[in-house]
């Protein structure tokens, strides 16, 4: 991995090391913002030249807050609320229009510059031009990009290992081990198609599938096969997928992404260009399918590596599955390679993947409440540490202040009346059970 990050991002090894302990910081300070700034919020990114995390809101009470607690705040005119809105109404208005959907080629939030961007094949400039002329008021929130060829689906238990689907004669990777069987790419079949190994020994059967909305899907194994919390790195070896935060992290734009796959091994790594993307990908045969909710890469990758595992570089933890890409020889960087974020997958077709934790409650390990960082007379900060936990946990939290909403983020930002007690309890819960925790503190009265 350390090789691959060395070419993605032109350091040497100690540069590499130091990047992602940025990144690491990065993740947990994008979820300090979404709790705290609320509906300011309009996105954030990793700066891969000042290796900090870069938040962007439109003015509010809770900027200030933000900015007292370390976050570096740009001002924009529209939050990220608006922005899903705006993306989501451009892409109703292309299915909804024969030739606007025949131009159309993707579109997604380009969270920099605090806009859409819509793509558009090429030959097609002056009509997407009149089109967003025609179809938005505020064309200053819109971005065209040209797009002159698709993308393509990469055709096709430890993740990233090889499987064969005989019905289509595709090859595919699997992403991660579930309790029941791995998660996979939806193009690769359908129920009842079965999967067997290179060698032609039976593994399972489709039993849940998610294409063309999403490409996603469910394998059951047969018996005599074991699932893991392990993906195959090939070069890098065996690695674990951590029980830190369920075993997975929310994508976040500007830090870095290894995967790996049968046909190209690995790891390869890279950056992640964008999310929430919404992009067309060529199919096998002719034709196109549109998906959304995509996740945008700079990795290379080639056919058979579709469904195979992304993880978060700085921590191995899960991030989704290949879709496919401009196919690009590895090592190297791609212009595009997309996945499927994981959660998407837990989340429609309810199977968890498999972590070092096992199938257990989820343990509270080192929260803290109140943080201290968070100096203000009125106000009280909690953060929930680093939990354990097996797939998608729920985190909730309650206090004792009277109107003060139910949390349910990794940190907890309230109200309260200086000099007054407040309680707060924390609660934790997967599949499995739960785990909770209560604080008592005096509500800060100092500026």
């Amino acid at each position: 991995m350390i090789q691959s990050l060395k070419a993605a991002h032109g350091l040497d090894e100690e540069g590499v090391i130091e990047r992602l302990v940025a990144e690491q910081v990065a993740f947990d300070q994008h979820e300090l913002a979404v709790e705290v700034l609320g509906d300011s919020f309009a996105g954030a990114w990793f700066d891969e030249e000042k290796w900090l995390l870069t938040v962007a809101a439109v003015p509010g009470p809770r900027v200030d807050v933000a900015t007292r607690l370390g976050l570096n705040i740009v001002s924009v005119d529209r939050t990220l609320e608006e922005l899903q809105a705006i993306l989501s109404e451009t892409i109703k208005n292309a299915h909804a229009d024969e030739d606007w959907e025949v131009a159309f080629a993707g579109a997604g939030i380009d969270l920099l510059n605090n806009a859409i961007v819509i793509k558009y094949k090429s030959h097609y400039a002056e009509f997407a031009i009149n089109s967003v002329n025609k179809l938005h008021n505020d064309v200053s929130s819109i971005r065209l990009e040209e797009v002159r060829s698709l993308p393509t689906l990469s055709q096709a238990i430890l993740g990233g290992n090889h499987y064969h689907n005989p019905v289509p004669q595709y090859d595919c990777s699997i992403g991660f081990a579930t309790i029941s069987g791995f998660y996979t790419a939806g193009h690769c079949g359908s129920p009842p198609d079965s999967v067997e190994d290179q060698n032609g020994n039976p593994m399972g059967l489709f039993v849940d599938n998610d294409w063309t909305n999403n490409d996603i899907a469910l394998v059951d194994i047969d018996p005599g096969w074991a699932t893991t919390d392990q993906v195959n790195g090939y070069s890098d070896g065996i690695i674990s997928v951590p029980a830190a935060y369920g075993g997975f992290r929310t994508p976040l734009t500007g830090t870095s992404v290894c995967r790996s796959g049968q046909a190209t091994g690995g790891l390869h790594c890279g950056t992640i260009l964008a999310t929430n993307d919404t992009q067309q990908f060529g199919v096998p045969g002719g034709g196109y399918v549109t998906l959304s909710g995509t996740v945008k890469t700079d990795v290379c990758q080639l056919g058979g590596d579709s469904g195979g595992p992304f993880i978060v570089a700085s921590s191995h933890l899960a991030q989704g599955t290949l879709i496919g890409g401009y196919p690009t020889s590895c090592p190297g960087t791609s212009s595009g390679a997309w996945f499927e974020p994981i959660s998407k997958h837990m989340t429609e077709l309810g199977d968890e993947i498999r972590t070092t934790h096992g199938s257990n409650p989820p343990d509270i390990t080192n929260p803290v409440c109140p943080d201290t960082s968070l100096l203000a007379a009125g106000q009280f900060l909690c953060d929930v540490g680093t939990y354990d936990s097996q797939g998608l946990t729920d985190v909730t939290w309650t206090s004792s202040v009277p109107g003060q909403p139910v949390g349910v983020n990794n940190f907890y930002f309230g109200t309260c009346t200086p000099g007054f007690w407040v309680n707060v309890d924390l609660e934790l819960e997967n599949a499995h059970g739960s785990d909770s925790q209560s604080f008592g503190f005096t509500c800060p009265s100092f500026p």
